[in-house]
């Protein structure tokens, strides 16, 4: 067995074990408070996920991308990660507290969670980071250590709380916390592994600004696309149909695990890689029948399954679901060409295949939601994701050769001098 198929193996093993701990705590969640505190948790960490989907700078990428070329780079680029995480964290809070509308709560609960989202930006952002820089150097059980270790900390905090509490923002304090702590020993392991503590390394990260915007925005956008159902339903048609709609696409997202367990093992590969595309196309076409098979299983049983964990009384979540596994195999055969393209620089064509994605689905968003609620809102994720993954794919092809060049021009230099 090859080291890539069995880092590959371990990976999706460790990505199964999250989801089943995801799932439980989304279970904990439903059942303690209902569709309609589900909806205020889910609302919730949407927010604090795109603070940090806003304020990454594009850093996951720009610095995988150099570090596996050089690994002395591990511990500047861990220094800047910690100064950037608490940035953004101190910028989200007085965005979140200024922006965010009251509802049906007081003001000074709303400016309260706008403090815990803060918390939970900064703890998420710096673990995004920091993981990616176990992946980058090839570390890929610490990687799978720290991954459980975070899940199970959110999956007994988020319960306890929501268990004691029996509070929706109660439940997401708790999932603030379980971010900080799952953080200090990481911070530990990462300066470890670059033996020592460093300081923040301003040149590293303005020579990365280039990969870095690119990748932002790409990633930007791939996260709006994917999350603004959520906050258009929560608008539109309250928490309770938002709650069914995000039972359905947390079972969506385990649908990925296999395509998400190829992409991190793949990128550093990628990079190293003398023929990447055709790295790229064999592990595509392996996905694209292991993601038929897996789409088909959700479709039957995908109803029971909802049943039996969440309840009888959120069936309605299947429908939901169904309309969504379009979107669920376009993805997972999108992400592993995405290594790809990240590895020869994010082709500027690629923020323009995503923005014409999210064009689709607010178009169809905006014809369909009024009349079908969630399922017009899975449907518009269908369609952009759909739109993204044939449009990439075909770029992909047009650019197989430069990644090819690319070596052969840094090869050409060393050589020269």
């Amino acid at each position: 067995m090859s080291v890539l198929f069995q880092s590959i193996l371990i990976t999706a093993a460790t990505r199964i074990l999250l989801v089943l701990t995801g799932l439980l705590s989304s279970v904990i969640v439903v059942r303690l408070l209902g569709a309609e505190g589900r909806g205020v948790f889910f609302y919730w960490t949407t927010l604090a996920g795109l603070a940090v989907q806003f304020g990454n700078f594009g850093l996951a990428s720009s610095n995988t991308f150099y570090l596996a070329r050089d690994r002395t780079l591990l511990g500047p680029l861990a220094a800047n990660a910690l100064l950037c995480s608490i940035f953004v964290g101190g910028i989200s809070l007085l965005v979140l507290a200024i922006t965010t509308p009251a509802h049906h709560t007081s003001t000074l609960t709303q400016s309260l969670l706008a403090g815990v989202a803060s918390v939970l930006v900064v703890g998420s952002m710096y673990y995004m980071l920091g993981v990616n820089l176990l992946v980058a150097i090839k570390h890929y059980r610490d990687f799978n250590v720290f991954e459980i270790m975070n899940r199970s900390l959110a999956l007994a905090c988020i319960a306890g709380a929501a268990a004691y509490w029996r509070s929706a923002e109660a439940a997401f304090a708790g999932a603030a916390a379980a971010s900080i702590i799952a953080c200090a020993p990481l911070f530990l392991r990462l300066h470890s592994l670059s033996g020592g503590f460093a300081r923040p390394d301003f040149a590293l990260f303005r020579r990365g600004l280039n990969i870095a915007a690119r990748a932002y925005i790409t990633t930007l956008l791939g996260f709006i696309v994917l999350r603004f159902n959520a906050i258009y339903l929560q608008w539109t048609s309250g928490s309770a149909t938002m709650g069914e709609w995000s039972i359905a696409a947390q079972i969506l997202d385990t649908l990925g695990i296999i395509p998400t367990a190829v992409a991190i093992v793949l990128f550093p590969t990628i990079l190293t890689s003398e023929r990447p595309y055709e790295k790229m196309r064999k592990s595509l076409s392996r996905v694209a029948l292991l993601m038929l098979g897996i789409c088909a299983g959700a479709a039957v049983t995908g109803q029971p399954l909802i049943s039996i964990v969440f309840g009888q009384t959120h069936e309605a979540a299947y429908e939901i679901m169904l309309y969504g596994l379009p979107s669920s195999f376009a993805v997972g055969l999108l992400v592993v060409i995405s290594q790809f393209l990240a590895s020869i620089g994010f082709p500027l064509a690629l923020i323009a295949i995503w923005s014409a994605g999210l064009l689709v689905e607010i178009a169809v968003s905006l014809i369909l939601v009024p009349k079908l609620d969630g399922v017009g809102a899975m449907i518009a994720l269908s369609a952009a994701h759909t739109t993204i993954f044939l449009s990439a794919l075909a770029l992909a092809h047009r650019l197989r050769h430069v990644a090819i060049n690319q070596k052969d021009s840094r090869g050409n230099q060393e050589h020269a001098i």
